[in-house]
């Protein structure tokens, strides 16, 4: 009887764990966030710039800080971000808001300098951010997903080398600028420099 009963309680289990499979439910993932290697959360949420673009610190006080994650909506917001020796690097669907002028990455920068997997990057904003680096193989800002800039965002990506772009939606995604006074410039290899502006 036992046996009977743990079966049904067993196949009863199955069936609601397949519920939302059958029913099309996509269960979504969070976003996560790292700025140079450190991780944002909800706990501590504030980035700040470290002396002369070296990598800063992460903690829980908002007072001066150079960039704030929002854990609950996905959403990056840099006001005056200086990281020359570092990245961004995001898994799960990222908006970046941007406020004043901000830089990451440099000439010497080897890796992606912006780079989103499993998700679609937003960046937005009255401010600005010049995104740069040198390798042959690393995209600048790469994306596996869509790539969206609007809301008059400024945003300049330089690739000074290789085979790799400055901006790249991968797989199937596409790259969407819109709104008033939105720029985008990419440039790649020194030349071939491209500007995009609503």
């Amino acid at each position: 009887m036992k046996k009977k009963i743990f079966s049904i309680l067993l196949s009863l289990c199955m069936v609601l764990t397949m519920i939302p499979v059958a029913a099309g439910v996509v269960w979504a993932e969070g976003t996560s966030v790292t700025i140079g290697g450190k991780t944002l959360s909800a706990s501590t949420p504030y980035y700040h710039n470290g002396t002369g673009g070296a990598v800063g610190t992460v903690n829980n006080s908002s007072e001066g800080a150079n960039a704030t994650f929002d854990s609950e909506n996905g959403t990056l917001t840099l006001d005056k971000l200086n990281l020359t020796r570092g990245n961004i690097i995001a898994t799960g669907n990222l908006t970046i808001e941007l406020e004043n002028e901000n830089t990451l990455g440099s000439p010497k920068c080897e890796g992606n300098v912006i780079s989103v997997s499993s998700g679609n990057l937003v960046i937005e904003g009255s401010g600005s951010l010049t995104a740069e680096n040198e390798s042959g193989v690393s995209t600048t800002i790469y994306v596996v997903g869509n790539i969206t800039i609007n809301g008059g965002a400024k945003v300049t990506a330089i690739h000074a080398g290789g085979d790799a772009q400055a901006i790249h939606a991968s797989g199937q995604g596409q790259i969407n600028i819109s709104g008033a006074g939105t720029e985008v410039t990419a440039t790649h290899n020194g030349t071939g420099l491209h500007t995009d502006k609503n």
